[in-house]
């Protein structure tokens, strides 16, 4: 139990106190309602600067970030934005619904999200994405790429196995 007990004195002429009374009562809602609050601004800010479907970034907090990155420049190492786009998605969606095609966006963007502070990914729209990326170089940057590729157009063929669904990449 949380309580408040605000307190007021009495002082003789000297200014000792010579009594005290007060009223103490619980606090729990209002410690509640200052959790929630908090918890409540977090949820926003995850809303405002992430999509919604695969928790990357957004495209503003794309640019931000990828900024952010530019602005610490290291001649000696190589930055990439690579866009990506899921050829014949609408196969997924109009065979399989909406909701298995929710599904692989977000089984792309667990792929491309990377665990690096060099990699930083974001869904444009749709089944577009971008992801910014610093590596020694541009040999690093084709291959990460292309692995995510592989992978991901490995695991669409063996759940949909009638379909040609491949990502097309630009770096």
């Amino acid at each position: 139990e949380w309580y408040r007990l605000p307190l007021s004195s009495i002082t003789d002429e000297t200014g000792k106190v010579v009594s005290a009374f007060g009223r103490m009562y619980p606090i729990n809602h209002e410690k509640q309602l200052s959790e929630r609050i908090n918890t409540d601004k977090q949820v926003i800010e995850k809303l405002s600067t992430t999509d919604h479907l695969t928790g990357l970034y957004n495209r503003n907090t794309f640019k931000q970030k990828a900024s952010e990155k530019l602005a610490e420049y290291n001649e000696k190492r190589c930055y990439a934005v690579i866009y990506s786009d899921i050829n014949d998605f609408s196969y997924i969606n109009d065979n399989f619904g909406y909701d298995e095609g929710n599904k692989v966006l977000c089984e792309f963007a667990r792929l491309i999200e990377g665990n690096s502070p060099d990699i930083i990914s974001c869904r444009i729209y749709s089944d577009y994405f971008l992801t910014f990326i610093i590596c020694e170089n541009q040999d690093e940057i084709i291959s990460a790429a292309t692995k995510v590729n592989d992978i991901f157009t490995n695991s669409l063929k063996g759940k949909y196995p009638a379909s040609d669904i491949h990502v097309s990449t630009g770096v």
